[in-house]
């Protein structure tokens, strides 16, 4: 998720502060150290399984988490639809103000399609026919997707800063 989309509201409470000063947003529910702050937040409240290491620098494993969700972990289960949730409602409004015609989704947890398949559940279909070329399931590793994406930023930068520098040189 883009840093500034991933702090949008997801419409799920579950308490967490987030350092941009709002509150449950979409980054702190539905990504891996999302679910990890959610988890150690809600299971005071709710019967599980799910192994929660006293070490908070060891993070919850969302395989376990989504393991035991189809074992009706009553945790586990708050955990994958607070996250499904979240991201339906990014995607929604996202539709809504961008009219994009392509959603593409990726990262650590929704790649190996465990959560994919229940997030187009959720859409509302009427919305998102406009989506003329679908949501899909990004095809990249995860493992080196933010690489990826950092390389695309900086040879976009690159290219901003020669085309200044040859106006620049044209101006003289």
């Amino acid at each position: 998720m883009q840093e500034k989309v991933a702090h949008s509201n997801s419409g799920v409470e579950v308490g967490i502060k987030c350092s941009c000063g709002s509150k449950d947003c979409v980054e702190l529910v539905a990504t891996g150290s999302g679910l990890n702050k959610s988890a150690r937040i809600l299971s005071s409240s709710h019967k599980t399984q799910l192994y929660i290491p006293q070490d908070e620098n060891i993070k919850v494993d969302t395989k376990e988490i989504f393991f035991l969700y189809q074992q009706n972990d009553e945790l586990c289960v708050r955990l994958a639809n607070n996250a499904i949730t979240a991201i339906v409602n990014l995607i929604m409004n996202l539709i809504r103000v961008s009219d994009p015609d392509m959603v593409i989704l990726g990262g650590s947890i929704i790649s190996d399609g465990f959560l994919y398949s229940k997030i187009l559940d959720r859409l509302n279909k009427t919305a998102t026919r406009f989506v003329t070329n679908v949501i899909v399931l990004n095809q990249l590793d995860p493992n080196i997707a933010g690489l990826l994406g950092a390389a695309a930023v900086a040879s976009e930068e690159y290219s901003v800063y020669k085309r200044t520098e040859l106006k620049s040189s044209n101006a003289q």
